[in-house]
């Protein structure tokens, strides 16, 4: 059987791909502009359709998916350098720091893109998108952000059965 502290360590993995998919894809006037993974989000990148080839250009990083990708990763390293109770309550409360920092990073998106490359034309009259921050940009989530969330959900899940005590098993 596996035990609740393995759960947790497999359910950050899969959070931690999550972070290597595509996490928000950037809209303008209805035409994507480009898409973010978590990794583009922490390190301020962007990959734009260029013609035929993806343009990557370089932004402001968002720190709140910073945060939440510093979490996910101490929460691992901690999975493996405490036992029992206490690994279990670090990583629990670690999950619960990066869904709320991934929550707040991925409603920020738009913000820290390049803003010559996110930008509406100045002649562009329609109205803002609902939840666009402004403008004609829309963000729109994507499956690597609910991958990252799943993870994230079943790592503070298991994390609170092994503190209950009704799943636990060998650490």
């Amino acid at each position: 059987m596996i035990s609740t502290l393995n759960l947790a360590r497999i359910a950050k993995v899969v959070a931690l791909v999550g972070f290597l998919l595509p996490w928000v894809l950037v809209s303008c006037s209805g035409e994507p502009v480009g898409q973010l993974s978590g990794i583009d989000l922490a390190t301020g990148g962007l990959t734009t359709p260029d013609s035929s080839a993806l343009r990557h250009t370089h932004g402001d990083p968002n720190l709140w998916v910073v945060v939440s990708l510093a979490a996910v990763l101490s929460g691992l390293m901690l999975s493996f350098l405490a036992r029992g109770r206490p690994a279990l309550l670090g990583m629990g409360a670690l999950a619960v720091v990066s869904l709320a920092a991934s929550g707040i990073g991925v409603a920020n998106a738009g913000s820290g893109a390049p803003s010559d490359t996110l930008r509406p034309p100045p002649t562009a009259t329609a109205a803002p998108a609902a939840g666009s921050g402004g403008g004609l940009v829309q963000v729109d989530l994507q499956y690597g952000y609910f991958i990252t969330l799943a993870g994230l959900l079943v790592a503070i899940g298991a994390c609170g059965a092994g503190l209950a005590g009704r799943a636990r098993g060998p650490d």
